[in-house]
């Protein structure tokens, strides 16, 4: 039996502070009450936020490749909101940090963002055949439209510099005019190890990218006859060392030191027996159909296209600059029986062999590089010709020649 006063006396709950979240008894509360430890109490929104929303955050400091005009402009023909617009410039301006992506692959994938933004924001478009069709239109004529577009980047044409350089200095080469075919397909071979694998498979990519090898090897080619030119006072072993490492990096191919010594030897006779051909320098791009006027150099600038001239200023014609004669040379002496058609052969060993006896004896001791002459007075340097006081010019003496 309970005593008769016992619902007069306060419940211990009423001082607790679960009954006082609530307007009566705990015992006594409904479902519908707001007690904040009731499941039914929490309640999901309406839809998720947008898995592409961004917070506020702090953003590279850098010039965005893209106007923000234009992003604006998508954002509102889409019919965006603000916050993923925000997140459209976000995008923007990470992409165009140092060393980032393109601006054609920036604009493509900035418009694909913008798609999926407007897919999210009005998912009944998925179940309308209509719509589907028309993006797909757009997105195969933006695709079309990119091929015009498209531009290799710079950290791209840095590889290809140095994939050029490398082909160069093969001592097995003997075709120099050829180097641009050789260095796109080692491209396209190794193209996700060089990151090319957004170029090949799309023709409008792979003429641009053709045209800016071209350019490379164009240029490539006449620093690396500019080297030969000025090398030509020193020994042979001396002159490769040097070559080596210019043209030799970490991680690049390994040549045999002997067959670049021996390529090198092979050069300098040419050179030495024709001396007036170091002077003919190819036009930079020369090897390219394209109208465009300007060809980058090493040190990243643009300067206009030289002509293919002469010591005295006349044009070369083509194939007569100074690496379509060594293609010349190679190719008549590999035709001939009776050296064989590779270098590595015993007859082109003793060849090799009487060039560096010749270019010891004629390349030694020469004068300092004071001693200079230009273009124009290097045919004039002939073996028997007086110079100074009477002086005759002595074996190997043409190699004044070459020094500026």
């Amino acid at each position: 039996m309970l005593p008769e006063n016992f619902h007069n006396h306060p419940s211990p709950l009423n001082n607790s502070p679960v009954h006082s979240w609530g307007t009566g008894s705990p015992l006594d509360s409904s479902p519908n009450d707001a007690d904040p430890l009731s499941l039914n109490s929490f309640h999901l929104p309406d839809r998720s936020p947008s898995p592409f929303s961004l917070s506020n955050q702090e953003l590279p400091n850098t010039t965005p490749l893209i106007r923000p005009g234009l992003v604006n402009n998508l954002a509102n023909d889409f019919g965006l909101n603000d916050q993923q617009c925000s997140t459209l410039h976000a995008y923007v301006q990470f992409g165009s940090v140092k060393g980032g992506i393109g601006k054609a692959e920036m604009l493509a994938k900035l418009y694909a963002m913008t798609v999926n933004f407007d897919l999210y924001n009005h998912p009944k478009i998925i179940e309308d055949e209509n719509n589907v069709e028309t993006l797909r239109r757009m997105l195969r004529d933006l695709d079309v439209r990119l091929q015009t577009t498209f531009a290799v980047t710079a950290s791209q044409t840095k590889t290809i510099r140095a994939v050029v350089t490398d082909l160069i200095y093969d001592p097995m080469r003997t075709c120099y005019h050829e180097l641009a075919a050789d260095v796109f397909e080692s491209l396209r071979k190794n193209a996700q190890q060089y990151h090319f694998h957004n170029v090949f498979g799309v023709p409008g990519y792979e003429k641009t990218l053709e045209t800016t090898i071209v350019k490379q090897c164009s240029s490539v080619r006449n620093n690396f006859r500019q080297h030969l030119r000025d090398g030509m006072a020193a020994s042979a072993d001396e002159f490769t060392h040097k070559l080596n490492k210019k043209y030799l990096r970490l991680g690049g191919p390994k040549y045999s030191l002997e067959q670049l010594l021996n390529k090198n030897i092979i050069l300098r006779n040419y050179i030495h027996e024709n001396p007036s051909s170091i002077w003919a320098e190819e036009e930079e791009g020369d090897e390219s159909d394209t109208d465009e006027s300007l060809a980058v150099v090493e040190d990243g600038r643009k300067k206009k296209k030289r002509k293919l001239k002469t010591h005295g200023g006349g044009k070369v014609p083509k194939g007569c600059d100074f690496w379509g004669l060594i293609d010349r040379w190679f190719k008549e002496q590999l035709d001939e029986k009776e050296l064989g058609k590779k270098m590595s052969d015993p007859r082109w060993k003793q060849k090799i062999e009487g060039f560096r006896r010749l270019d010891e004896a004629g390349f030694k001791n020469l004068a300092s590089p004071s001693n200079t002459t230009t273009p124009a007075q290097s045919p004039a340097l002939r073996t028997g010709q007086p110079v100074g006081n009477g002086a005759q010019l002595g074996r190997g003496m043409q190699a004044l020649a070459y020094i500026r």
